[in-house]
């Protein structure tokens, strides 16, 4: 469990480190395109990290509760979990 909650926030990381890349006056939630077709948004952050915050509530609350379900509801159906010096796991 320990390196799904790092998996965790190294994911919410990237989300809030890339969005604070963006230079923008633009303030809404639009989504964009760019020419490598990869979609943008020009959230807030401190938007960004409310619902941020919310999922790892979400998912401590799902973890101290042993809920396996609530767990693998966070990952996508195509998640490979990768260890070190470990087989990766799909």
């Amino acid at each position: 469990m320990k390196h799904l909650k790092v998996i965790t926030a190294f994911i919410g990381f990237c989300i809030l480190s890339s969005n604070c890349n963006q230079a923008s006056t633009d303030k809404s939630m639009e989504a964009k395109s760019d020419s490598s077709g990869v979609m943008t948004t020009n959230a807030d952050p401190a938007q960004l990290k409310k619902e941020i915050q919310e999922m790892e509530n979400a998912w401590a609350t799902a973890d101290n509760a042993g809920d396996t379900n609530a767990l693998a509801a966070f990952y996508a159906d195509d998640a490979k979990s990768l260890s070190n010096n470990k087989p990766m796991l799909e």
